[in-house]
């Protein structure tokens, strides 16, 4: 599995809508797995990841999600690769990425910043203070 830094958290916080389109049942279904087998291996990647794979908003690499849409994902992730101290190309598992949120509170600091402006909180368990 190949997940960006904001993915690790997305991926486990994703709530499920009432909509079902390719990218969402991708979505629902990278979910699943990390909760069912959180000691996958996953490939923290500087780039589409395998959330991104059905993305209607990805165009030739890139994210056109809204004005600026690439270099805001980016900067999250460049933010997460730090609090994290993970590079491009390293392997982890959403276990340990679990571990790292729950022991160092500047990595919980530094997630909640990130995703203070995500249009999905209404759907995210994390943000929610549901897990």
């Amino acid at each position: 599995m190949r997940l960006r830094p904001h993915h690790l958290f997305c991926v486990q916080g994703y709530k499920g809508t009432d909509t079902e389109d390719d990218y969402l049942v991708n979505l629902r279904w990278i979910a699943d797995r990390v909760w069912q087998e959180p000691y996958t291996p996953v490939e923290v990647v500087d780039g589409p990841d395998d959330v991104c794979a059905m993305c209607p908003h990805l165009k030739d690499g890139l994210c056109l999600w809204k004005e600026a849409g690439e270099d805001v994902v980016r900067a999250h992730d460049a933010a997460l690769f730090s609090a994290l101290g993970l590079a491009d190309g390293q392997t982890t598992s959403i276990a340990e990425i679990r571990v790292k949120l729950q022991t160092d509170p500047a990595v919980d600091a530094a997630v909640r910043k990130q995703c203070a402006g995500c249009p999905w909180l209404d759907n995210c368990a994390f943000m929610n203070g549901e897990l």
